[in-house]
């Protein structure tokens, strides 16, 4: 589990890169979120579902995984599947930051399509 003072890292940092990523106009239409089970961060996509007025579809776009013996983070990306895998072009970090930077370059394209 994250102790309370690395969720609220997390979340302050996490928060921030949502408030920039989604541009005011368009913040009926898509949210982005964060979600902390245990010793993992998922990032996700919330978008109104198309054929339910009032309802939103959830999308995950990322895992971040904290390894606390080794005081690492690990990046992992989400297939057709729902299955979780190893985002093997980006090394373990000890900075959350590094990760979440390498999601929004998406330099293969995995993350935001």
């Amino acid at each position: 589990m994250l102790t309370d003072v690395e969720k609220e890292r997390i979340i302050r940092v996490l928060d921030a890169y949502c408030e920039s990523r989604v541009p005011l106009h368009v913040r009926d239409k898509l949210a982005l979120q964060l979600r902390i089970k245990g010793q993992d961060v998922i990032l996700f996509e919330k978008r109104p579902h198309f054929r339910r007025q009032g309802e939103w579809t959830e999308s995950n776009v990322a895992k971040v995984k904290f390894n606390r013996r080794e005081g690492t983070w690990t990046l992992l990306w989400r297939d057709r599947n729902s299955k979780w895998h190893y985002y093997e072009p980006c090394p373990p970090s000890q900075r959350f930051e590094d990760l979440l930077e390498v999601v929004d370059r998406d330099p293969t394209g995995i993350f935001w399509g």
